[in-house]
């Protein structure tokens, strides 16, 4: 019986689908970035940020299968929608515009995947999250320190 039961699982294409994680990093308006998403089918999730400010912000988006990606992305303490990413993915190369939420003109963003395991970063980074939950009157905030050099 458990062997139909696979079988039946395998044949119609019911399984369990891996996400793809991709970690990228660029420029957006000549800022220096830096993420980490996810890819499942056409689907993409995850968050970056600026080097310089450390804020995680979360995305949420698609990307067709020409590679053209259309991306949300959202503020993670508050999760009100911030901007957008919109562009190309050619060669593993990440090109497109940053549209902001409030109107501002947009910018240039380029992105490559990150393959020399961060050997060249360096310097001081905070990572902060805060989430406020109205309902209990409640805020959980969590920090991430890093100092780099050289990647370590």
């Amino acid at each position: 019986m458990r062997l139909l039961t696979l079988t039946a699982c395998l044949a119609f294409g019911w399984g369990v689908a891996a996400a793809e994680p991709i970690t990228l990093s660029g420029s957006i308006g000549g800022k220096a970035v830096f993420f980490d998403v996810n890819r499942n089918g056409d689907t993409v999730s995850g968050w970056y940020f600026y080097l310089k400010a450390g804020q995680q912000i979360r995305l949420d988006g698609k990307i067709d299968p020409h590679g053209f990606f259309d991306i949300q992305e959202y503020n993670a303490a508050s999760n009100s929608r911030t901007g957008s990413l919109g562009g190309r993915i050619k060669d593993g190369h990440w090109a497109g515009k940053w549209k902001s939420a409030g109107g501002q003109a947009p910018r240039t963003l380029s992105l490559d995947p990150l393959k020399d395991n961060l050997k060249t970063a360096n310097g001081r980074y905070r990572c902060t999250a805060r989430r406020q939950d109205d309902d209990f009157g409640t805020a959980m905030s969590h920090s991430l320190d890093m100092t780099l050099t050289k990647g370590r």
